[in-house]
């Protein structure tokens, strides 16, 4: 009788010699007809696994994928940082502990906080729940984006607050994230700035400083990012002296 494919394998490995397993290889191979896929990932895995034992070259292959698995693992896990803490409650209350803060994604901390209280004890708040929080000295605050409370974060503060959000969206089937910034002057609401439209805003909003207004009207070109932070630095350290 001819071996089944499958088991020749074993048959040359000097596991079963293929002449005297008639009976045998009858049985298994009608078990094989009825169980013939969960028989090829088994087969496939006692192959690979008799290759590794007496392939030095394939085990010295397959410990260093291991170690690169773990290594993997362990960078994984290290993204999940605790960081010291507080948040404060819509009652006024403030409740101390660790802010859990993922070190390779900041968006997660413009959704919600993740507080530890004890090593048995973890708290969630979204930003119905809390005025602002605390992470390691950088603050956020809770503030109405497109009639939606959400947390933005403090990037200036003073005469005039400057806010960051981080939102997410869809680029094809590809989810992205993003930055806008926000004014707010007391008393009024806040108001989105837009890089071509911030010299206009710089005009309204800070017009008591009549030096920095003319500064940024006479430079070139769009102000974003850190730009507009040390813009509205500037305009709240002059406040602060002028106080």
């Amino acid at each position: 009788m001819e071996c089944p494919a499958a088991f020749t394998l074993f048959f040359k490995a000097g596991k079963m010699p293929c002449s005297r397993s008639g009976n045998a290889i009858n049985k298994l191979s009608t078990f094989n007809r009825r169980y013939s896929q969960g028989l090829s990932f088994a087969y496939g895995f006692i192959f690979l696994w008799f290759n590794l034992l007496t392939d030095k070259t394939v085990m010295k292959k397959f410990s260093l994928l291991c170690t690169l698995a773990l290594l993997a693992g362990t960078m994984a896990r290290a993204e999940m940082i605790w960081k010291p803490g507080f948040v404060i409650t819509n009652n006024g209350d403030t409740i101390r502990g660790d802010v859990k803060v993922n070190d390779k994604k900041e968006y997660d901390l413009f959704r919600k906080v993740t507080l530890k209280l004890s090593e048995t004890e973890k708290k969630m708040f979204n930003p119905s729940k809390i005025k602002s929080y605390v992470v390691d000295g950088q603050q956020f605050v809770v503030r109405k984006i497109d009639d939606e409370m959400v947390f933005v974060k403090v990037l200036s503060q003073g005469g005039v607050n400057l806010y960051q959000h981080q939102f997410e969206y869809y680029h094809g089937e590809e989810v992205r994230h993003d930055s806008e910034y926000y004014l707010e002057k007391s008393g009024t609401e806040l108001t989105k700035v837009k890089g071509n439209k911030f010299k206009k805003i710089v005009a309204e909003v800070m017009a008591d400083h009549t030096e920095l207004v003319q500064k940024v009207q006479q430079s070139e070109g769009k102000y974003e990012g850190d730009a507009i932070v040390e813009v509205v630095e500037e305009y709240n350290a002059w406040r602060r002296k002028k106080s």
